[in-house]
């Protein structure tokens, strides 16, 4: 495992590395300080000092911690709405690359329509019917990353389909299912993994511009977007308040965006 570790690109090393150590500082603030700041109005729009390190907002909350909890709710949006892309947009492009007939393309055709629908479209119309929550944000970037993830993986799988491995392996009696599943997935992991890794940096964009919007996390819980709506109209008195959530929301994304550019590096020392 070690050898592994250390046979793998840095920017992989490092982005992963960032990426655990800010979920264990989002674990252990949320353990050791609660998920909801309390209020403190006489504490209002502190400069950062010893005493809170990032300042306070114009509620007297602790902003360190505000942060850290609003990194925390969308992460809890982002990675299980791309977990459900992949789960449900792989099959569909592994599927449509084994299959050459009507069932391929009318599965890749119906991608293209979803990929052609824009995820605040869908989180509009979700929210006209729904309501406003995570929840609905999470399903409206689902929306979005399941044509990304058949498209990814139905390009891939179409250029291994046709290598001589997959042909001796129909002959042997192996069904479509069979072949995409045991032979095809297996060798379109990385790129997968790869598309995965970029599409929760976008997701983390999308949260935060749904939160901005108002159809995002909901109050009392936090959101990086609402952190930068409410610092708005503060920036010439509290520019401590946009500075943190936008170092936030720029160190998930950077992290996500370094393990991807760290999977095409090891892809390619590693290609055959």
């Amino acid at each position: 495992m070690i050898a592994f570790f250390r046979s793998t690109p840095f920017l992989l090393r490092f982005g992963l590395f960032s990426l655990l150590l800010l979920v264990l500082l989002i674990v252990g603030n949320s353990l050791f300080y609660g998920v909801i700041s309390p209020i403190n109005l006489s504490d209002r729009l502190q400069s950062p000092s010893w005493h809170h390190l990032f300042g306070t907002d114009a509620l007297g909350r602790d902003l360190l911690h505000e942060v850290f909890v609003a990194a925390g709710c969308s992460s809890l949006v982002v990675f299980p709405a791309v977990t459900l892309g992949f789960v449900l947009g792989v099959p569909i492009g592994l599927i449509a690359a084994i299959e050459k007939g009507w069932l391929g393309e009318m599965l890749m055709q119906t991608s293209d329509i979803l990929f052609a629908f824009p995820a605040l479209i869908a989180a509009l119309l979700l929210q006209l019917l729904c309501g406003s929550g995570g929840q609905n944000a999470m399903l409206a970037i689902a929306f979005y990353a399941i044509p990304v993830f058949a498209r990814v993986a139905y390009s891939h799988g179409r250029v291994i389909a046709r290598l001589d491995f997959i042909a001796a392996a129909r002959l042997s009696g192996k069904g479509s299912i069979a072949l995409a599943f045991h032979h095809i997935l297996p060798n379109s992991m990385l790129p997968l993994l790869t598309q995965a890794s970029s599409q929760c940096a976008f997701a983390f964009i999308a949260e935060a511009a749904l939160s901005y919007l108002g159809i995002g996390i909901q109050p009392p819980l936090p959101s990086l977007g609402r952190l930068l709506l409410d610092a708005q109209n503060l920036l010439n008195i509290a520019p401590w308040l946009a500075f943190f959530a936008g170092i936030m929301l720029f160190w998930l994304i950077a992290s996500c965006q370094m393990i991807g550019e760290g999977l095409i590096r090891y892809q390619a020392d590693h290609r055959l």
